[in-house]
């Protein structure tokens, strides 16, 4: 029994775009965020932290963990060390090594063709996980049509606007 005389009660909070770190857990916590969706860390780390909270042996936030970012930029290649695939082939490769981990889901970031986003997402969608999408190199409509099932930014909305109606039928 919880005495809330004079005092206010709202659900828990979600935050559904999380760069997860150590330092975290006890701020989102304080202040009602009591789940997230992280969509950008090591994937045995944050698997582990899931796990941990989930049997209580660590304080958090509930997580739904996406892993590494799939689809890092060739440029970028060297600095960061995960999620890289160059065609279709690998993009089905990486995504079912992802998967593998334990995930809860799948982020694509940035400039991969529309092929590739596919070959991500049905490796995603077979194991009955989302697709988080960072567009940038797309809209949003043919990141949808490609088997995005979240934007992770309003990137890609604009230019789904702008599409000609007539041309699309």
């Amino acid at each position: 029994v919880i005495h809330a005389e004079g005092k206010y009660l709202i659900p828990g909070l979600w935050d559904m775009h999380v760069h997860y770190s150590w330092w975290a857990p006890e701020l989102f916590m304080q202040y009602g965020v009591t789940t997230i969706q992280d969509v950008g860390s090591d994937p045995d780390w944050i698997v582990a932290q899931r796990d941990g909270i989930a049997k209580g042996k660590i304080f958090g936030p509930r997580i739904f963990a996406c892993g590494a970012m799939l689809g890092v930029p060739k440029d970028l290649e060297g600095v960061l060390t995960f999620g890289f695939f160059h065609n279709i082939a690998e993009a089905h490769q990486v995504a079912k090594e992802e998967l593998a981990k334990g995930l809860d889901c799948l982020k694509i970031w940035r400039v991969i063709t529309p092929e590739e986003v596919k070959a991500v997402a049905e490796e995603a969608h077979r194991a009955g996980k989302p697709v988080v999408g960072h567009s940038t190199s797309y809209n949003a409509v043919v990141g949808a049509q490609s088997g995005i099932d979240q934007l992770a930014h309003i990137n890609g909305i604009a230019e789904a606007m702008l599409i000609d109606t007539a041309a699309a039928d």
